[in-house]
């Protein structure tokens, strides 16, 4: 029992010595340049791995490629399933313009009430839940793609976006335009053959202000054909329709 007590207090005194040491050291010039050499050490460390971690995403996500209207895109071997690809396919896109929902009905002879119900997925609704739409047109050629007629291009799968807002296409609406394919889904073209594809893109009120919707034709809008393993943007060139 006496060695335990003896024992405590040995240690107790090299603590005691320890601290008061610790506390006259952190008074010293040398403690500040261990401290400043330490920090400095820690903030290398953390920027390598930063960069480490940056090269390893850089290594492993998609190649991104930006075109413009106009540009005849090759998918290549982006994949449309798990085991189908695109090899074969192009495609150009001819025209892209922003109109209100009233007056893309209007023009384009459609039943607005009937539209509103689906959309809303109500069939009292009065109004639309997505006052806005910007329209994509393009041309889809088949060069040299022989695989089965179900081998084809979903365009669900096609989002338009910018800096802080995206939307995906509406096959409520799109379908209307699409006569030639059999699936409003899929685009399909025999080889050697093409087919024009309308693609409409509805936004609400909360997916951006009525000033930015004003000034829609001075924003980067993309269109981003999500295929891997490469990356597809379209840089669209959106007209202002009034509305």
């Amino acid at each position: 029992m006496l060695f335990f007590n003896d024992l405590s207090q040995l240690l107790s005194s090299k603590t005691e010595a320890i601290s008061e040491w610790f506390h006259i050291f952190k008074k010293t010039k040398a403690f500040k340049i261990t401290a400043a050499s330490l920090a400095l050490a820690i903030a290398i460390l953390y920027g390598f791995g930063l960069y480490c971690n940056h090269k390893r995403l850089e290594r492993f996500a998609p190649e991104k490629k930006v075109y413009h209207m106009g540009d005849r895109i090759a998918f290549g071997e982006n994949y449309m399933g798990m085991y189908t690809t695109a090899n074969g396919y192009y495609v150009t896109f001819t025209e892209a313009y922003a109109v209100d929902f009233d007056e893309f009905v209007s023009e384009s002879d459609l039943d607005r009430s009937q539209i509103i119900s689906w959309l809303a997925e109500d069939s009292t609704a009065k109004i639309s839940p997505l006052p806005y739409l910007i329209v994509v047109n393009a041309v889809f050629e088949n060069e040299s793609c022989t695989e089965d007629w179900d081998t084809c291009l979903d365009n669900r799968n096609f989002i338009l976006y910018s800096a802080d807002w995206y939307g995906y296409n509406l096959m409520e609406l799109s379908h209307f335009f699409n006569e030639e394919l059999e699936n409003s889904y899929f685009i399909f073209a025999p080889p050697g053959d093409e087919v024009n594809v309308t693609m409409v893109f509805g936004f609400s009120e909360k997916s951006f202000s009525r000033k930015t919707w004003e000034n829609i034709n001075k924003k980067d809008v993309r269109l981003n054909l999500t295929y891997g393993p490469q990356k597809i943007d379209v840089k669209l060139d959106i007209e202002k329709k009034k509305g």
